[in-house]
């Protein structure tokens, strides 16, 4: 004859096997917390995402009688553009003649920086090309761009400025997009026009 299991260790087997019960309800109810809290800021980071760039990444357009306005909007990159970055080294060299040129475009446009670099690199270097802060306008990082497939895309549209008077020079005409834009490539000192 088989023995039979005495009653209090009966008691403790279903005991033990009800624990395990709760324990594996608790933790799958705290799995599909944590998934329904995921999702819910998910959705919220896309919506913050959605509102950010429905806002104009620049303020507003100086008004035509101010004398700093001008009519259009000239768009730099800055490495490769407006400098080289050795990495090697860890040195940037300014390409020849970037201040002559600054100046002479900030006679004539509105000069918006817009760099997928981070904002503090950009702006040890921005902060020398710039001295006074009478030639650059406005500066635009990598928190401004929308990463698409790895790729940090600097999307003109997104300004809050006419397109049709939005010129851009970037050395990869990858980075950025915005119909109607005139856009000249940078590229080994050479530039590529492409209307």
């Amino acid at each position: 004859h088989a023995k039979r299991p005495k009653p209090a260790a009966r008691r403790q087997s279903t005991l033990t096997a009800a624990r395990r019960k709760e324990k594996s309800a608790t933790s799958e109810k705290s799995r599909k917390e944590k998934t329904l809290a995921d999702e819910a800021k998910n959705e919220a980071n896309q919506y913050l995402m959605m509102m950010q760039q429905r806002k104009p990444l620049l303020p507003p357009a100086l008004h035509e009688l101010d004398k700093k306005y001008r009519k259009y909007t000239l768009v730099l990159d800055l490495d490769e553009t407006l400098v080289h970055f050795e990495h090697r080294r860890m040195v940037y060299k300014v390409r020849p003649l970037c201040i002559r040129f600054l100046t002479d475009m900030a006679k004539l446009y509105e000069i918006v920086i817009f760099t997928a670099a981070h904002q503090t690199y950009a702006n040890f270097i921005l902060d020398k090309l710039d001295k006074d802060g009478d030639l650059i306008s406005h500066r635009l990082y990598r928190q401004h761009t929308s990463q698409i497939n790895g790729a940090f895309i600097k999307d003109l549209a997104r300004l809050g400025r006419p397109l049709e008077r939005t010129l851009i020079i970037d050395n990869l005409k990858e980075n950025f997009r915005g119909r109607g834009t005139t856009a000249s490539s940078v590229a080994h000192g050479k530039a590529t026009f492409m209307i």
